[in-house]
């Protein structure tokens, strides 16, 4: 026991706080990486390891939870009501989506900072996020709207009559 006690606290001094986005996390390791690979002085790898992480804690979670994950999951209900076989095509299509933008950020942090700054200024957070919020309403309209009627039309076939189910449901 005594061992492992030791083991875990040596390596938790080891191990800098590291907090940001888990998406564009890959870009920040990969940027420390070339930084360290290079001799770089370990106080500068440690100021942009900080600077990186918040900025794109920050980016992150505007573009990917607060915008595009929405938009997935309302892309995903309707496509439920309009063909229900293919609901899984929206979720696979975001983790594809996920897995494009880690890889995109490794290779960007790989390359230098300058390289990773120009690739996420390519990204267009900005951009992204208040255009996503022009069709997250209209989505999240459509879905509420949608659903009920889409579940209360299939219970109601499978029940015979609409009548009947419109009854059960307001008497």
């Amino acid at each position: 026991r005594y061992v492992l006690r030791l083991n875990r606290v040596e390596n938790s001094a080891a191990i800098p706080f590291f907090n940001t986005h888990p998406w564009l996390a890959p870009g920040v390791i990969s940027l420390v990486a070339k930084l360290r690979s290079e001799g770089a002085d370990a106080r500068e790898v440690e100021r942009v390891r900080l600077r990186w992480m918040g900025t794109l804690g920050a980016v992150g979670d505007g573009v990917f939870w607060s915008t595009l994950r929405p938009l997935a999951v309302m892309a995903s209900l309707l496509l439920i009501m309009v063909a229900p076989k293919l609901f899984w095509l929206v979720p696979v299509l975001f983790w594809l989506f996920s897995l494009f933008v880690r890889w995109q950020a490794v290779r960007a942090g790989g390359q230098g900072e300058e390289s990773f700054y120009l690739w996420l200024e390519g990204m267009r957070p900005r951009q992204v996020i208040s255009l996503g919020r022009h069709f997250l309403y209209p989505l999240l309209f459509a879905v509420g709207l949608g659903l009920p009627f889409f579940f209360l039309t299939r219970h109601a076939s499978e029940v015979g009559n609409s009548h009947s189910l419109w009854t059960s449901i307001w008497m």
